[in-house]
This record gives structure tokens, sequence and C-alpha cells, in this order.
């Protein structure tokens, strides 16, 4: 939490000096007149170059966890303002704490819950926000944060689900590469030099493979230098509008991983339309968070943009993502029977659920089709450098023999 120092003076009128940690000066001044102090001046106290850059995150699991305990103690009866401040005791994440802190002091003065989020734009996104207003209008809080708790849990398992698929892939890769370098980098030169020194003739693939060892040898640090700059100006034209659409939309087009990617995005879609549906958000608004990085992929967010147009020129939900080939016709032939039928959000509920199921089952399919793949890649690699090196061999076992 940022820290300010004071110059106050006291109920007598002596000036009082000291130091006060709070969210901002509001926070810091209303803090002081609750110690009695009035304020005549307040100055921040500069956060170190380290501090500002290592980022304090707040995790989904976080979230989940309070909207879960603000649910379960707003339910048996007991004031916002005590369940913020006994909360904020508890909690362990200081980002939390200092937001949890200012919601406090913001309810106390006469605001809402979902007025005091909002000033915490980088912890609480839009559809937080959003889904406590609705509840504090239809007088429905406690539940709309269960909700919520339930969807946030819901998002942090379906992303630790693909980041644990790509784990083994991505350390079997790493393994290879390690383990190539060492015997042809390494092994494989001091082989073939005491070979040399015996006059032994080396075949082609021991040679080939030699080449590649002192050209790797010779050129590392170039090589090093390109890829470290090649990796940087990916990296910043993947996070350009232009680069981030190509990039989106080549991933989506990825054999085996594509569908899987597009699977994960339309799960998220109609989770999310049904979540905001239920709550009695606006149209409008639904699109607005839903292109806001909701989707987890630009293109696709790009797209989304153009449907909400659609929808406000006249044309139906149905009828403006047929017009896009993206989208599979379970979720058409599932917008057009919800429409018609007044449905839309047990449609989408029901889509959810299914694509949910239907990325679990993807990505243990994946995972299973990895290991005998993984396992080829290996036998090749290291039958390559073995043969390298028992192709010598035996023509040096073949001399012996001779003699």
């Amino acid at each position: 939490m940022p820290a300010f120092k004071y110059l106050a003076l006291d109920l007598k009128g002596r000036p009082r000096r000291g130091t006060v940690d709070a969210v901002d000066e509001w926070d810091a001044e209303k803090r002081l007149e609750r110690m009695g102090l009035s304020v005549v001046r307040l100055t921040p106290v500069p956060v170190s170059r380290l501090a500002r850059m290592i980022p304090r995150r707040v995790s989904l699991f976080d979230l989940a966890h309070l909207y879960d305990r603000l649910s379960d103690s707003l339910q048996v009866g007991l004031p916002l303002p005590a369940v913020l401040e006994e909360i904020a005791r508890q909690v362990k994440n200081p980002r939390i704490r200092e937001a949890l802190e200012d919601l406090r002091l913001q309810v106390e003065e006469g605001r809402t819950l979902s007025q005091g989020m909002e000033r915490h734009a980088r912890i609480f996104d839009r559809l937080q926000v959003g889904i406590v207003r609705m509840g504090e209008v239809s007088g429905t809080l406690p539940g709309a944060l269960r909700r919520l708790a339930d969807f946030l849990s819901w998002q942090a398992e379906q992303k630790a689900q693909v980041r644990r698929a790509l784990i083994y892939p991505l350390s079997i890769m790493a393994a290879v590469a390690v383990v190539t370098g060492i015997w042809v980098g390494y092994v494989l030169p001091q082989v073939s030099g005491l070979l040399v020194n015996m006059d032994i003739v080396l075949p082609a693939p021991t040679r080939v493979i030699l080449a590649v060892s002192a050209f790797l040898q010779r050129w590392w640090p170039a090589l090093t230098a390109a890829l470290i700059l090649s990796g940087a100006g990916f990296l910043l034209w993947s996070r350009t509008e232009s680069g981030r659409l190509t990039l989106d939309k080549w991933l989506l087009h990825l054999p085996f991983l594509g569908p899987v990617l597009l699977h994960v995005a339309m799960c998220r879609l109609c989770v999310h339309f049904s979540m905001m549906l239920e709550a009695g958000m606006t149209v409008g608004t639904i699109f607005e968070i839903l292109t806001g990085g909701a989707l987890g992929n630009r293109y696709l967010e790009k797209d989304v943009a153009r449907i909400h147009q659609e929808v406000l020129a006249g044309r139906t939900l149905y009828q403006a993502f047929s017009t896009s080939r993206i989208y599979p016709d379970l979720v058409l032939g599932g917008l057009r029977t919800g429409e018609m039928t007044g449905t839309l959000s047990e449609t989408f509920r029901k889509l959810g659920a299914y694509y949910d199921k239907d990325v679990t089952r993807q990505m243990k399919a994946l995972t299973a089709a990895f290991e005998p793949a993984s396992l080829l890649l290996l036998g090749g690699v290291f039958g390559a450098i073995i043969l390298a090196i028992l192709l010598p061999l035996y023509d040096v076992f073949s001399k012996v023999r001779g003699f």
C-alpha cells in the first residue's frame, strides 16, 4: 500500500508529523481524521524502482475465494463494512487487502460496493463490477457474489488445465534440446578426435553432425544474439494490434491445436454470455465485456465486435453469428433455437458446459497422443547421435579383426 508523510494538527492545535499507509490521498485524509487529526499537508512517499518493477499479482483463485467469503458473510446478515474489515485482516494478498480497506471506507461514506470496486479496475474487471452492480440493484448481492465465485473458480481451473497440458510437451522439447546439445557439442567431438588420431575415416553421418557441431561452436554467440533479437522482435510485434490479430488467427488454423483453442474460446463465449444474461446485463454491456479480452483471442474478439454492430443494426444474434465461418454449427444451431424459444441464457449455459467437457477431452487426447510422438522424437534424435558414434567404432573393430 502507498505511504504518505503528513503534517497535521491534533484537537489541541499542536502539529503532528508521521507516515500513514493509504490507497490514495483521500484515503489517507480519512484515516487521519479518524485519528482526530486535521490534515495540513500530505506528501507521497516515493516507491523504489525495484518495487515498481515487481508487480503483485491477484490470481483468479484469490478473487474467487474473496467473493466466496463475502457471499457467506452477507448471507448470515453481517453488515458489509464489518465484513470487509474482517476479511481485510485475514487476507494474505497485499493488493486485495489494500483494496478491501479502501472499499470499506467507500461503503462507510455511502457509496455502493460496485462503485468502490470501480476505483480498483486493475483488480476488479468490468464483468465483476457489472455482476455486483446487478446484484445490488436486484437485492440479491450474496447470490451474485456466489455465482461470481463459482465463475472465477471455473475460469481459473480452465486456465490451469491448459497450462498443465502444455507443461509436458515443453519439458520434453527442453530435455531433447539439452541432451542433444551435450552430445553434439561435447561428447561426439571428443570421440571423433580420438578416431581421427587413429586414422579412421569418419562416415558421412558423423561428418555431417560434426560439421553442425563445429558451426554451432563457432557461431553460437551470433546465433544466440539473433535468437534473442528475433524473440524480442516477435514479442513486440505480437503485442501490436495487427500482430496480435494475425497471430491469434494463425493459432486457430494450427493442426490439432487450432480446434482445441477454438473450443476454448467458444466455451468462454458461451459461459460469459450465459452468466451476464442471467445477471440481467444489457446486450451492449455484454458485447463490450466480451471484446475486452474475455475470449483470450483478439481475432475472435474483433469478430464479436463486428457481430455487435450487426445486432445494433437490427439483426438477430443467429443472423449476425452465421455471417462468419468461424463459429461451429452447434453454436449457430443453439443460438437459433434459443432465440426462437426465448431460452437464450439456458442455451448458452448448456453450450458452455458441453464445450467445457469437450476441451477437457481434447486436452487429454492431445496429451496422450504426444507421448508416443515424443518417444519417436527422442528415439530419432538419440538414434542419429548413437549411429554417428557407432559407425566409426564399427570400422575400428573391423580393422582390429583384420589384424
